[in-house]
């Protein structure tokens, strides 16, 4: 399971918790018993009762407040950024064995906005392909930096066609098996037969 799935999962669970909490702390505070909270129809009862103006507030802000810092969370979670050099970014097709690939070359700087953890992007794919090879040199990115590079790498099955500019997603794929995505359009540089 990946970094990302844990993640949301263990926020899934915190709500879960949150929820559960709160509707025990409601019976404490009516005095009603907790044994009989596993029963669905003492549920629906306590769900029935008027709920204190103050305690609802609470309630109410207390999950709004769990709902922004999620969302700040899910927003500030993205470390890599790539501005891509279009003149150097391109495809051409080549072989591994006798299987078919794409061969890429794309030129970028890339930022790792993270301030502690740096970056090593061991693998480059396009959506829709796998990385036949691992990069021939991975890319290292210290934390808060920016580096100027060029990766290269295979790609199978061939998903342009020859000799066409090809626009699609890249994915990065860093040490922690995070996987970055990000638009990239390549030139062709095969010619048509």
């Amino acid at each position: 399971m990946s970094k990302e799935w844990k993640d949301r999962l263990e926020k899934i669970c915190v709500g879960l918790f949150t929820a559960v909490a709160a509707v025990i702390l409601t019976a404490i505070i009516k005095g009603d018993e907790l044994s009989g909270l596993g029963k669905l129809a003492v549920f629906l009862r306590i769900l029935n009762f008027g709920v204190p103006l103050w305690l609802f507030i609470v309630v109410l802000v207390t999950a709004i407040l769990g709902t922004i810092q999620w969302v700040r969370q899910s927003r500030t979670a993205k470390t890599l950024y790539v501005v891509w050099d279009p003149v150097q970014c391109l495809w051409g097709t080549g072989a591994i064995g006798g299987t078919p690939a794409m061969q890429l070359t794309m030129k970028g700087l890339f930022t790792n906005s993270d301030l502690e953890n740096g970056l090593l992007i061991t693998q480059v794919y396009l959506e829709g392909t796998r990385a036949a090879m691992g990069l021939l040199q991975p890319l290292q990115i210290a934390p808060h930096h920016s580096v100027e590079e060029t990766l290269q790498a295979f790609v199978q099955p061939v998903v342009g066609h020859k000799g066409q500019a090809y626009e699609g997603k890249l994915i990065l794929v860093d040490q922690f098996d995070r996987k970055h995505k990000f638009p990239i359009q390549l030139r062709g540089i095969d010619r048509a037969m």
